[in-house]
């Protein structure tokens, strides 16, 4: 609920409306759902569309897993990203500044 208020904030955002979709199983009450999310964002003074989305246990349940999955993949993928940048950091180091260092604390002796 934080990131559309701050949002809304900047002139380039201001004008835009905000929706929320929530996803309710079937046998939720969906209207008091709704009116309770609505009352929810009136308190926190943010004006927008609430949309409730019914949907039967195992379309969410098959949704969550699947949308589960390709996050724990980006996740692996981001993490062999920062791997990578990390080695690609170490080895500029080794190459540039321990050569430096080494001259630096020979040539001091001196």
């Amino acid at each position: 609920m934080l990131l559309p208020f701050l949002l809304r904030q900047n002139k380039v955002w201001k004008r835009c409306s905000l929706r929320i979709f929530s996803v309710a199983q079937i046998d939720d009450n969906s209207i008091q759902m709704k009116k309770d999310l609505e009352a929810f964002l009136y308190e926190l003074r943010i004006s927008a569309e609430v949309k409730i989305i019914e949907m039967p246990d195992q379309t969410i349940s098959d949704y969550t897993y699947e949308r589960t999955l390709i996050m724990e993949q980006r996740s692996e993928m981001l993490r062999q990203m920062r791997l990578t940048q990390k080695d690609k950091l170490r080895e500029v180091t080794r190459q540039f500044l321990l050569p430096y260092l080494v001259c630096h604390t020979s040539c001091s002796s001196l």
